[in-house]
């Protein structure tokens, strides 16, 4: 998970107000990020279809030879990611759902 438009928004800040801007950002939002998948070592199939979620939003699919390059993924979600938060355990869950036409589907999420 990567979140390039903090980055740029605090870029040109000294230390101090970067501080300050990042951690309000964090805390108040808007907050969005990247959510990018990575299949590195892979020997034979390395053509993959899949789905990425955080929160209740879900991307994708996506089809992508990792042969070309080992990360590939969502740049940009169009929500903000503290609304996905889910309010009862404070968590924001982000997950991978990889497609398999011959076996049905693998799910997987990290919260």
């Amino acid at each position: 998970c990567t979140c390039s438009y903090a980055r740029e928004a605090v870029k040109n800040a000294r230390n101090r107000e970067r501080k300050s801007m990042y951690t309000n950002m964090v805390k108040k939002g808007p907050l969005h990020g990247a959510l990018k998948l990575k299949a590195d070592c892979l020997e034979d199939d390395t053509v993959f279809s899949f789905y990425l979620t955080v929160g209740a939003v879900r991307r994708g699919p996506f089809t992508y030879d990792f042969a070309e390059c080992a990360i590939h993924g969502c740049d940009d979600f169009n929500t903000d990611w503290l609304k996905q938060v889910d309010e009862t355990s404070g968590n924001l869950s982000v997950g991978v759902e990889i497609l398999d036409e011959k076996h049905g589907s693998i799910s997987g999420g990290l919260a």
